[in-house]
């Protein structure tokens, strides 16, 4: 079985560059798809390209384009993961 990796609402809002208040409306909202565990939230690491694949989607419409960009998105994510050790 395949361990999946969680992030917290501060971790997703490090990795977009964006507030945790951002993320936490996102999840709310059920833009980006998550769970609570008690009262903190959790986020699977896929939810997050599965999020801005979706969002790009809506703004280009389907297609091939979006691609390239979504692999240097998860190259990016990759590299961080590396230079930290595997860890947050």
């Amino acid at each position: 079985m395949d361990s999946v990796r969680l992030l917290t609402p501060a971790q997703v809002a490090e990795r977009l560059q964006v507030k945790t208040e951002t993320v936490q409306g996102w999840l709310r909202n059920g833009k980006l798809q998550g769970f609570k565990l008690g009262r903190s939230w959790r986020v699977p690491e896929k939810a997050i390209g599965e999020m801005l694949k979706a969002n790009l989607i809506d703004q280009i419409g389907p297609g091939k384009e979006h691609e390239s960009w979504l692999d240097a998105v998860r190259e990016d994510d990759r590299t961080a993961r590396e230079r930290s050790g595997g860890r947050e």
